[in-house]
C-alpha cells in the first residue's frame, strides 16, 4: 500500500510540474505564470478580469489534470508492481 501511495505521490508532482511547462504560459509574452498564482482560490477585481481575460482558468484547470493524470498513473503503476510480486 505504501509504495502505491509513494509512487501516485511522486508522479502527480511531475505531472503538475510537466503541465505547467506545458501550460504555464501567458498568451502574451510567452513568459510562464507565477507559481503562486496557481494555488490561489480566487482573485476579484481588475486583476480578476485581466486573468479570465487571458483564460487562465482554463490554464490551471489543465495543469491539474495533469497532475491528476500523474496521480492516476502512479496508483496503477504501484497496482501492478505489487501484483507482479
Amino acid at each position: 500500500m505504501k509504495n502505491i501511495v509513494v509512487l501516485a505521490i511522486v508522479l502527480g508532482i511531475i505531472g503538475i510540474v510537466i503541465g505547467y511547462l506545458i501550460f504555464g504560459r501567458y498568451a502574451l509574452g510567452n513568459e510562464l505564470i507565477p507559481v503562486g498564482r496557481l494555488f490561489s482560490i480566487g482573485d476579484s477585481g481588475p486583476v480578476g478580469a485581466v486573468f479570465d481575460i487571458a483564460g487562465f482558468a482554463a490554464k490551471r484547470q489543465n495543469i491539474y489534470i495533469s497532475g491528476g493524470v500523474g496521480v492516476l498513473a502512479g496508483a496503477i503503476l504501484g497496482i501492478a508492481l505489487r501484483r507482479r510480486r
